[in-house]
């Protein structure tokens, strides 16, 4: 079976995704692909802080909690 054809079966069946970025990073060798390697590296590995981020690893973050303190007293962020 091809390299792409097992990367597809694998994607298709729910496979584990850290097998799938090895094989995906070893088909980027084999094309010579640049890009490819380089995305599959930061997505496994993480993105440097001077690469560009992708808009669908930013995500918008809210914060609430509640501190308690002595004699009941606290601050509530509602």
């Amino acid at each position: 079976m091809g390299l792409l054809r097992d990367l597809q079966k694998s994607l298709m069946n729910g496979e584990d995704i850290g097998p799938i970025l090895l094989k995906l990073r070893y088909l980027a060798s084999r094309l010579g692909s640049d890009p490819l390697a380089e995305w599959v590296k930061y997505e496994s590995e993480g993105y440097p802080n001077s690469a560009e981020i992708p808009d669908y690893r930013v995500i918008g973050v809210s914060y609430q909690g509640t501190f308690s303190g002595p004699f009941g007293s606290g601050i509530r962020s509602c």
